[in-house]
C-alpha cells in the first residue's frame, strides 16, 4: 500500500517519469504513423490509442504489429536465407 503522501512528496519525480512514458509514447506513434503508411487508418488509431499506455502498449506494438519490408522487391539481400553462398574464401 503506497502512502497518500508519497505522490505528494514526490511529484517532480512522478512528472518526469509520466513526461518521459508520453515522449516514447509520442514518438512511436509519430514512427508508426511514417513507417507504416499502407496500414490502414482504424489499425493505426486503435495502436495510436494502445500505444498510450506505458510499457505494456509498447510491448504489444512490439509483438503484434508486423514490420514493413524494407525493400518492396523480394530480391535477396545480403544476411538472407536466400542470398548467394560465397564460401570462406572472402575471409583470406
Amino acid at each position: 500500500m503506497v502512502p497518500q503522501g508519497f505522490f505528494a512528496a514526490h511529484w517532480l519525480a512522478m512528472a518526469v517519469c509520466c513526461g518521459a512514458c508520453f515522449w516514447v509514447s509520442l514518438c512511436l506513434i509519430i514512427r508508426m504513423w511514417f513507417v507504416h503508411h499502407r496500414a490502414g487508418v482504424i489499425k493505426k488509431v486503435l495502436w495510436s490509442i494502445m500505444l498510450l499506455v506505458p510499457v505494456f502498449g509498447w510491448l504489444a506494438y512490439g509483438a503484434w504489429f508486423h514490420l514493413p519490408g524494407f525493400t518492396d522487391t523480394p530480391c535477396p539481400t545480403e544476411h538472407s536465407r536466400d542470398a548467394p553462398y560465397i564460401g570462406n574464401d572472402h575471409f583470406i
